[in-house]
């Protein structure tokens, strides 16, 4: 048995883990078993549909539960809306209502292609006109024979199929049995055709594209005041620069009402001064996206003075804002870090070209104090050496004055007077001294023959009061004697008279 399971698309892991299965025709969770686990009772229906059950659904997944629960004892309080429909049971209702009108079993219609993204198992698309979308699914068992071509967006095809109501969304689907391709569809050739005249016109030109700010001090947004993007911008403005102040012009991001108040935005904010504006909505299908292909939008930023961000959907996306914008930011995010500077990364590097700055001054200022001190020791040198030549100049100067001077050509005079004399006195003492030498040589021998010529060999004659000394008994100590030598008188004091033992 077949227990059908209402699960929200955020909680597919847990009841996958618990053994539940996806029905990809009817587009359900299930559990096939003969009871379901009290572990997956929780996304059991609670409402039956009207009607009956339908085939599959077991009666313990749609018992409803009480509005007003009594307690024991006490009668039941009646329901005043015991006649109202729960969703589950409308939705059953239509989509029977589908099953059973014979039209809806052979269908016929021809589109664009659109909201295409790709080949998963089943084809996913919807296909649409000027005014209206239909959303189909063309399963993988059948488009081996039914589809001959590779799907694309902008393709204006023909389909064969069968209309079905998904009850879970509560939408209509084509179940497309065949498809034709007859050539590319009405809006894409329109919006080529509104291409051309638009780069005619200049509206594209690169040339026209302002330079966008890096420090803007005020930004302004045109976007859903309720969208992930304007949530985006305010995270990664308040991460990188929290003092740039934001200004946002809430706009319908789709619909008819999509493409005037984007413009209004755009031209308010431009007349309000703000440094750069940020255009742009989070991602979503190309007919989601289709407001910012019209024609007024890309009029309004080729117009505008301030410069403009276009971030319309997600990488992959591409629209005529983005042509026509100053710079094109693949998402919201992106275009708030292109408006923004990162102020931790500013600091840093500002602290890093304070040091380097720091750096660069305290080396300058060494090399200047070098500079200076060998300057001042060259300057040094240079004024002790000229003022040592100057110095020697004036000894020079000096030393020549005191060789003219009068006074010192009269001592030089002197001087060579006192050694003239110095010279003549040597001269005479050399003459008187040989003169003397003869005449003491001449006296030698005239004394050699005198009588006392004896006392010149250490002789002499000894007197005592006058008298001749003969006998040291004749002297006493304390007597003063005087001793004749051969070229004078010698007087003497006896000390101590010695006489000798033996007398003769």
């Amino acid at each position: 048995m077949k227990y059908f399971l209402n699960v929200p698309y955020r909680e597919k892991d847990a009841v996958k883990a618990q053994g539940a299965r996806w029905d990809p025709v009817l587009k359900k969770w299930y559990y096939e078993g003969d009871a379901l686990p009290d572990s997956l009772s929780r996304w059991s229906p609670m409402e039956p549909p009207a009607g009956g059950l339908r085939k599959g659904t077991p009666p313990e997944a749609v018992t409803p539960a009480p509005l007003n629960p009594s307690q024991e004892g006490e009668a039941a309080v009646p329901d005043p809306y015991a006649n109202y429909l729960s969703v589950s049971a409308l939705n059953q209702m239509i989509a029977e209502e589908f099953s059973r009108t014979a039209s809806f079993r052979q269908i016929l219609v021809r589109g664009e292609v659109t909201n295409y993204s790709g080949h998963k198992q089943n084809y996913y698309f919807s296909v649409k006109d000027a005014y209206a979308e239909l959303s189909c699914v063309l399963f993988e068992s059948v488009a081996s024979t039914a589809l001959r071509f590779e799907l694309q967006n902008g393709q204006a095809v023909a389909l064969v199929g069968r209309l079905d109501y998904y009850e879970k969304s509560g939408k209509s689907q084509l179940l497309v049995r065949q498809i034709e391709n007859i050539g590319e569809g009405l809006q894409k050739l329109a919006l080529l055709k509104l291409r051309a005249k638009l780069e005619a016109e200049g509206l594209f030109d690169p040339a026209h594209k302002q330079p966008i700010p890096r420090h803007a001090k005020t930004i302004g947004i045109v976007t859903s005041a309720n969208g992930q993007a304007v949530r985006d911008i305010c995270k990664i403005t308040k991460k990188r620069c929290p003092s740039v102040q934001l200004i946002l012009y809430p706009v319908n991001v789709q619909g008819s009402f999509a493409a005037k108040t984007t413009v209004q935005g755009i031209r308010t904010l431009d007349r309000l001064g703000v440094n750069v504006i940020i255009v742009g909505r989070g991602g979503g299908s190309e007919e989601e996206l289709s407001a910012y292909n019209d024609e007024s939008i890309v009029r309004a930023i080729y117009e505008a003075k301030t410069p403009i961000v276009s971030a319309v959907g997600h990488a992959g996306n591409h629209s005529f804002t983005d042509d026509a914008a100053d710079f094109f930011a693949a998402t919201p995010s992106e275009a708030a870090e292109i408006t923004t500077a990162d102020t931790a990364a500013v600091i840093a590097q500002i602290e890093g070209l304070r040091r380097e700055l720091s750096g660069n001054l305290r080396r300058m200022i060494e090399m200047r104090r070098a500079y200076l001190t060998r300057s001042k020791d060259r300057l040094q040198r240079s004024a002790e050496s000229a003022l040592n030549a100057r110095r020697h100049r004036i000894e020079i100067l000096q030393a020549s004055m005191k060789l003219h001077h009068p006074k010192e050509k009269l001592k030089t005079q002197k001087k060579r007077l006192i050694d003239a004399d110095t010279k003549l006195r040597g001269l005479m003492e050399r003459s008187f001294s040989l003169r003397s030498h003869r005449l003491e040589v001449l006296l030698s021998a005239l004394h050699g023959l005198s009588p006392t010529a004896k006392l010149v060999n250490g002789y002499g004659y000894i007197a005592l009061n006058g008298q001749p000394l003969t006998r040291v008994s004749s002297a006493k100590a304390g007597d003063e004697l005087s001793v004749r030598i051969h070229d004078g008188e010698i007087r003497s004091t006896v000390t101590e008279v010695i006489e000798n033992e033996h007398r003769s």
